[in-house]
């Protein structure tokens, strides 16, 4: 008679949360690759693509100072190219100003 089979599937650990490493080791490897990251940086994200791997310890188990590292690496990723921030409350009223070469046209296209 065989033998029962041990159960050979392996069972999440507790906590441990396979969308989150997903989602982590995307962000990680898409990351890698930005220029305006510092070597320390990439490396850093190619140990958290290893942390978060199936294989590895998990999202669950990074600590607080990864999760603040990952913070500021997402900032400095999504933040627009050239460094400049996004100005979002610029008033649109100086973007229209009027030349005076274009104010003496105005005057002329304008009934009287």
């Amino acid at each position: 008679m065989p033998s029962a089979k041990k159960d050979r599937t392996p069972r999440g650990e507790p906590g441990r949360d396979a969308a989150l490493d997903a989602h982590v080791r995307q962000f990680a490897r898409e990351a890698a690759g930005d220029p305006r990251l510092t070597s320390w940086e990439e490396n850093f994200l190619v140990s958290v693509a290893a942390w978060v791997a199936p294989d590895g310890p998990g999202a669950h188990r990074l600590t607080e100072k990864q999760w603040a590292i990952i913070a500021q690496i997402t900032a400095k990723v999504e933040a627009p190219p050239g460094g400049e921030p996004l100005v979002e409350d610029a008033d649109p009223a100086e973007d229209l100003e009027t030349a005076p070469e274009d104010a003496r046209i105005a005057e002329d296209i304008e009934p009287a």
